[in-house]
């Protein structure tokens, strides 16, 4: 505190010393008293109800401690330090505000209260004195405190704010969540109530002069007769009696009253600057409250829910300041009023202008913080509302939020309030009382300003709808017939995506859906997933599929857990017993068991890839559900492993479905998940259509099918003919015979590729200690042990090598590229290093390895078709190359080679390349190709379709089993001699060779369709080693007991088996 005072006015030197000395005595004996608080020690507690008189309505509580203090009252709450120093400032701040008008009620500990209290009289007797002594001292200076007032620009006596006591703006804290210092108490009233005191005073001292020169002219009080004069004799007689005119004492009021305007204005402005501190501060607590405490809010939700919050509050905070300033306006008004009400009554009263004026200055404070703290004790109603709002707008945004969040589809953020579309949603959450429930809170519709409307599901039923479904090794395509779609080529079919933008441009490769998934949070999907029979509330953050999953590999370059993804979802259910380890981003592992050996509760990955292909089809998007789905197989797939996948698919598509759905017993019953044509029987419609074959009673046409896709090649041989006398199909494809290479897919060779890649750089990879895993079609050679491995590096090694060779194999490697003859690969070695390595790659050898292995399956696909064609007369036999893998050049280059012109002639045939069925049409940017066409030809042969019939090589609606998958026999001369072939029926002993002297007796057996024929090399066949027991005689006999085991047994007579001593064998 200064111990000088600053005079800023000419104020004579003899009062400046005056004003000091009364000062400083004042200051002095003040702190004194204040002083001996220090000394009462703890000053525990200390309430006050009513701060002063025109802080209405508020509660202070302060508790002392050394180094805190803790104040709190029902505005805002706060947890605030204050240094040491600042204690005994804030308590003299406190004992001030009690001798100006406060009412402090005042709890202490009992031994010390006596002595606080007597310290409070003595202060309240000293302060009032030297307060008296000080004032009265300042009133007699002359003529010159209206200047000193406004010259130091409302600083009284020319005193800062923190020198004097009395005109304190209140204390300074620290406030420990912001890091600066606050007002804690801003004395407002007292500042500019003692200025417009004395203000008044000096005015109320100019209107006296002017009375008194009235009375001297024996005029009372502005007292006016009527007016009877003219205006000359009214006006003559005021000069001559020295008459005040009312304009002077209007003009007098006038000034004062401009005056008193722009003090009213400032009031105002400082007033509602001290308060709104608060309410801001009350306002930040309750928008950080609401963002704790009513719902669990990601970082987007949260800034948009604070938005809504403050805007709230500023719309509402709007209305009540604007309320608020009216009010000096409205005193003003008034003022003037009742001035003009007394001049015009003809008197006026100097205690009566004095009550005007002090009066309406203190009223209008009162009243602006009266109207401020019934503003501040709406804010917890309006935040209630407030609140209650979130919550409802939260709860609706499930229904907005719903499907884009499970498998990123559109939002419905208009539909829900569109009477003429709705929600499945809000239906589903409508009760018998059409309330709409979610969560067990009603959705209160007022709350929410406007109204949203349930759609009930069985409305948006396609029944006439049928949904194909290809599920592929390396991609998947889906399509939906129904008779409002126009289709391709007029087939009212249309495919669908099932991951990525649906906004993208339509182009036939986005339809063609990864077969992958990725896992990031498999326990949270789990138990969302389970939640609900019907339409989970799942997260794709939690599992992606598709394209999305396939961009996030493209995205992961470098080190990663390779078990984030299934790559291989269809061999592993081919492989069916080989179990599979899969990881999430958590660290989650999951192990599972075969595909065969899953129970119904375990986590199944083609669920869950069944589920999203069930959510892209049924949902509100397009408003459609469909009960009928129609899956393709490879003709390789044995029916056990074509049962399970379908039944995948079954529990996968209903979880898609709402549960109204699927409480509805006769809805249900017609919801199927079935068998349909065969994969190379469904492009071999799609391509006769396509390119307008239409066979007649007299010519029947013949076709082939080389499916090469990405796991099998499939051959199918077939006729396609008009059905005679039939009410019911115009056509008729019949399936003659079906088969293909289990092993002879585009994933398999590209693992091939991969594998001679490592092979090329063996030694480097051995040096740096690189393993790889051993592809499926591989045989084992010497040294192998080494850097083969089923580690989850070896398989690391094999996918980063696989994809880096992808573009070679697809055919989409530049010369300038391959001419490099190197490629740079990121590694993981043993340990768990990764590093890049560049790879020396010899694409020659690459290039043969792709041609051996597609000329073997191209030459048993021939040979099976001169088989099944030799004795039939067509017209003519198409052979369509399908599946993506029939785009390598080799494919193409290999059949022309050995479709020889004599063969072509006896056979009429007409080859159609992987490209011919793309359609050619310019702008045409979606359509057929070679992999798309089987989806197309499974809903064009769906059963009761009215065109074409389907009869199938083997009949699937009577669970037939598909052929066996190898052939047995023996070696003579090297070459094998097959016994048992493709065709050979099931549970049937046939006699193999008769038991001798021997001690044991291998029999050898192979997958390849090679091996029907006669010079098939017998060393690449497998074998049985069988042991002969010293109690078994006779023949070895063998019987077909599935596509992949057989029974063996020694004995006599086949018709006197000991069952007891057959023998089963799983081939490889």
């Amino acid at each position: 505190m200064n111990q000088e005072l600053k005079i800023s006015v000419d104020i004579p030197e003899s009062y400046q010393n005056k004003i000091r000395e009364a000062y400083c005595d004042y200051k002095k004996t003040y702190n004194d008293i204040l002083s001996q608080i220090g000394d009462v020690g703890e000053l525990e507690v200390l309430s006050s109800k009513k701060l002063y008189e025109n802080f209405t309505d508020r509660e202070l509580t302060v508790y002392f401690s050394d180094n805190e203090k803790y104040y709190n009252d029902d505005i805002a709450y706060y947890e605030e330090d204050i240094y040491n120093k600042d204690i005994l400032w804030l308590q003299k701040r406190l004992f001030f505000f009690h001798y100006y008008d406060g009412n402090i009620e005042i709890e202490f500990n009992d031994e010390k209260q006596e002595k606080i209290k007597d310290i409070l009289k003595k202060l309240r007797e000293v302060s009032s004195k030297h307060d008296d002594k000080f004032i009265n001292l300042v009133k007699k200076i002359p003529n010159t405190l209206e200047n000193i007032v406004i010259k130091s620009e409302g600083k009284i006596w020319g005193v800062g704010r923190k020198d004097y006591v009395c005109l304190s703006s209140g204390a300074y804290v620290k406030n420990k969540n912001r890091n600066n210092v606050v007002y804690l108490i801003e004395n407002m009233f007292l500042r500019y109530y003692t200025g417009n005191f004395i203000k008044m005073k000096i005015f109320n001292s100019k209107v006296e002069k002017k009375l008194d020169d009235l009375k001297k002219a024996e005029k009372k009080y502005f007292k006016i007769k009527e007016k009877i004069l003219r205006e000359a004799e009214l006006k003559e007689v005021s000069v001559r009696k020295q008459i005040l005119e009312f304009s002077n004492v209007r003009s007098i009021f006038d000034k004062e009253i401009k005056k008193f305007e722009r003090v009213n204005e400032k009031v105002f402005e400082e007033t509602y600057k001290e308060i709104s501190k608060k309410i801001k501060l009350s306002v930040e607590k309750e928008i950080k409250k609401i963002l704790e405490d009513t719902v669990e809010l990601d970082e987007k939700e949260k800034v948009k829910y604070e938005k809504m919050i403050k805007l709230k509050y500023e719309k509402f905070e709007e209305k009540e300041i604007e309320n608020l300033k009216n009010k000096p306006k409205e005193i003003i008004q008034n003022l003037n009023s009742e001035i003009d009400d007394y001049i015009r009554n003809g008197k006026i009263y100097i205690e009566r202008l004095e009550e005007l004026t002090i009066g309406k200055i203190k009223g209008l404070k009162e009243k602006i913080i009266l109207e401020l703290n019934k503003f501040l004790k709406n804010l917890p109603n309006e935040f209630k509302k407030v609140r209650k709002k979130i919550r409802i707008e939260k709860l609706v945004s499930i229904f907005v939020d719903k499907d884009f969040d499970r498998f990123r589809s559109k939002k419905y953020d208009t539909e829900i309030y569109d009477r003429n579309k709705g929600s499945w949603d809000v239906f589903e959450a409508t009760n018998e009382n059409n309330d709409v429930v979610i969560d067990g809170e009603k959705i209160n519709e007022e709350i929410l300003d406007r109204k949203i409307y349930g759609r009930n599901p069985k409305n948006d039923i396609v029944k006439s709808g049928v949904i194909g479904i290809d599920f592929g090794t390396k991609s998947t395509v889906v399509v939906s017939y129904k008779d409002d779609n126009e289709g391709i080529n007029g087939s009212k079919t249309l495919p669908i995506r099932i991951s990525g933008n649906l906004d993208a441009i339509e182009r036939t490769e986005n339809y063609e859906n990864a077969t992958i998934i990725h896992f990031d949070n498999i326990k949270k999907f789990i138990t969302e997933y389970l939640s609900s029979e019907g339409r989970p509330y799942t997260h794709y953050d939690d599992i992606q599929v598709s394209v999305d999953a396939e961009n996030e590999l493209k995205r992961t370059q470098n080190n990663f857990d390779i078990n984030e993804f299934m790559l291989d979802l269809k061999q592993w259910s081919a492989n069916k017993n080989k179990k599979k380890t899969i990881a999430d981003k958590t660290g989650k592992e999951i192990i599972l068991n075969g595909y065969l050996e899953l129970n119904e509760n375990e986590f199944d990955p083609i669920e869950i890839y069944a589920y999203y292909i069930g959510c892209r089809i049924n949902n509100m998007a397009q408003y459609s559900i469909f009960l009928e789905y129609i899956l393709s197989f490879p003709v390789t797939y044995e029916l056990e492993v074509k049962n399970k996948i379908l039944n995948s698919f079954r529990k996968g598509i209903m979880k898609s479905l709402p549960n109204s759905i699927l409480n509805d017993e006769e809805i249900m019953k017609n919801f199927r998940v079935k068998f349909g044509a065969s994969e190379p029987a469904s492009y071999a419609i799609t391509a006769l259509k396509k390119f307008c074959v239409e066979p007649d009673l007299e010519n029947e046409i013949g076709y082939s099918v080389f499916d090469f896709g990405g796991g099998t090649t499939d051959f199918s041989y077939g006729i396609y003919r008009e059905k005679e006398n039939s009410r019911k199909y115009d056509y008729e494809i019949q399936e003659l015979e079906s088969g293909g290479d289990k092993y002879l897919g585009g994933e398999n060779l590209l693992s091939l590729i991969a594998f001679d890649v490592f092979l090329q750089n063996r030694e480097k990879m051995f040096e740096k200690g690189y393993e790889i895993s051993l592809p499926i079609n591989q045989k084992s050679k010497i040294g192998f042990e080494t850097f083969v491995s089923e580690s989850n590096q070896a398989e690391y090694n094999m996918k980063k090598i696989m994809e880096s060779m992808r573009d070679y194999w697809e055919g989409k490697l530049e010369e300038t590229e391959k001419e490099k003859l190197k490629k740079t690969i990121y590694l993981s070695n043993k340990s768990g290093q990764y590093q890049n390595e560049e790879l020396d790659i010899d694409y020659n050898r690459l290039d043969e390895i792709l041609k051996k292995n597609i000329y073997n399956g191209v030459i048993s696909f021939l040979e099976k078709f001169k088989v099944v064609f030799d004795s039939k007369k067509l017209k003519e036999i198409y052979i369509f190359l399908a599946g993506n893998s029939s785009k390598s050049k080799f494919v193409e280059e290999i059949f022309e080679n050995e479709l020889t012109e004599e063969f072509k002639q006896k056979y009429n045939i007409i080859l159609k390349d992987a490209y011919s069925i793309k359609n050619e049409i310019e702008g045409e940017v979606i359509g057929l190709n070679s992999k798309t066409g089987v989806a197309f030809g499974l809903v064009e042969l769906r059963e009761g379709n009215g065109e074409v019939e389907y009869i199938p090589f083997r009949n699937i609606t009577k669970n037939e089993e598909i052929n066996f998958k190898y052939c047995i026999g023996y070696s003579k001369k090297r070459r094998f001699v097959p016994i048992i072939d493709f065709n050979t029926k099931y549970n049937e002993w046939i006699k193999y060779d008769d038991i001798e002297n021997e001690n044991s007796i291998e029999v050898l057996y192979s997958g390849d369709t090679r091996a029907e024929g006669k010079e098939f090399p017998a060393s690449e066949c497998l074998r049985i080693r069988i042991l002969v027991q010293d109690d078994e005689s006779g023949s070895l006999f063998i019987r077909l007991k599935n596509p992949n085991t057989i029974e063996y047994v020694i004995c006599e007579d086949i018709k006197d088996i000991d069952k007891t001593k057959i023998s089963e064998e799983i081939l490889k």
